[in-house]
């Protein structure tokens, strides 16, 4: 599972370098426990396309370094404020999930082990991810793909 700091959408090959480079700073970064906060769903619980589990946490301090970085590479500013979740779905058509989305969601805290640099391409049959650097909390590791 991953959570996404920031998407930069289409690069050239010097804003790839850079980001490659950004990977081993953000996973510098002091980081707390993650907690989940609740059960929610994206655009809206009402209309549910995307279901995740809302994070609290410190990672939004990682997500603005991301979009400082992405700035000064030229990329546009992200539109839409950030929030922290995991996926845990994506619906093929719309579903009313607020009865779901209201109770309470308990789960013991978690702890981020790296960061990732991920190339996204969408294919019909799905998104396919490809690992292109990774940095632990202590050294960056060559990416893998995952098995």
């Amino acid at each position: 599972m991953h959570v996404t700091l920031r998407f930069f959408g289409p690069t050239n090959e010097a804003q790839l370098e850079s980001l490659r480079a950004l990977v081993p700073r953000l996973a510098a970064a002091p980081l707390e426990s993650l907690r989940a906060k609740a059960l929610d769903a994206f655009p809206s619980p009402k209309r549910a396309r995307v279901v995740v589990i809302a994070l609290l946490g410190p990672l939004s301090r990682m997500a603005a370094e991301a979009e400082r970085a992405a700035r000064a590479l030229g990329f546009e500013k992200e539109a839409r404020a950030y929030h922290p979740h995991l996926t845990l779905a994506r619906l093929k058509a719309p579903a009313d999930l607020r009865a779901l989305c209201s109770d309470p969601l308990a789960l013991p805290e978690a702890r981020a082990v790296a960061v990732t640099l991920y190339e996204s391409k969408t294919l019909p049959s799905g998104p396919v991810y490809t690992p292109l650097v990774r940095a632990s909390r202590r050294a960056a590791l060559p990416a893998r793909s995952p098995p």
